[in-house]
């Protein structure tokens, strides 16, 4: 085993409780996880059906890339924003002075866990961005050649819209991420010693 993976076992103690925030954090993780792994299976079951209508073709394939990207959006990314908000708090108050007579092995754990969580978070992040961005080419796509241009913007702004919002909501996620870590540092290296 090497000396970084024996240090990184010894910062998640299994003798360290986890707490609500850390719970919670993970299982909005594991259920936006669940919804994306949802879509994709969706999509790919739609993808290779053999009773979609008209046999396989383009259209086809950008209504697949539409439901594999269902899960994504603005509401999501805002709840994957507020597990990066938690686990910032968490860092937080778990570096803090207040924690300095606390046994260094536990306060250590709890950063590692924090970040730990945070780094799923931002992968989150990044397929929301990407899944609200494969929505909205699905949907111009799909309609490409077929209605109207004005029915096509009257699908294709607010999604464009959403993507712009996921887009800041991402960049506010990532920037609490390097945030999350630049306070997690474990004991020792704090800035400043």
């Amino acid at each position: 085993m090497s000396s970084d993976a024996a240090a990184e076992a010894d910062l998640d103690d299994e003798d360290v409780q986890w707490e609500v925030q850390e719970i919670i954090a993970a299982v909005v993780l594991v259920a936006i996880g669940m919804l994306a792994l949802g879509g994709l299976v969706g999509a790919l079951i739609l993808v290779n059906s053999d009773e979609v209508l008209g046999g396989f073709s383009s259209q086809a394939t950008w209504n697949a890339v539409g439901r594999g990207a269902s899960w994504s959006g603005p509401l999501t990314t805002m709840i994957l924003l507020s597990v990066m908000g938690s686990c910032w708090f968490q860092a937080r108050s778990w570096a803090g002075p207040s924690n300095a007579q606390i046994n260094t092995a536990a306060v250590s754990t709890h950063l590692h866990r924090s970040v730990r969580i945070a780094n799923w978070g931002v992968v989150g992040l990044v397929l929301s961005f990407l899944g609200t961005v494969a929505s909205l080419v699905s949907v111009i796509g799909f309609n490409w050649s077929g209605p109207s241009s004005s029915f096509v913007a009257s699908l294709a702004v607010p999604l464009g819209a959403s993507a712009i919002a996921v887009l800041l909501l991402a960049s506010a996620g990532i920037w609490t991420y390097a945030q999350t870590r630049r306070i997690a540092k474990l004991p020792g290296q704090h800035e400043g010693s």
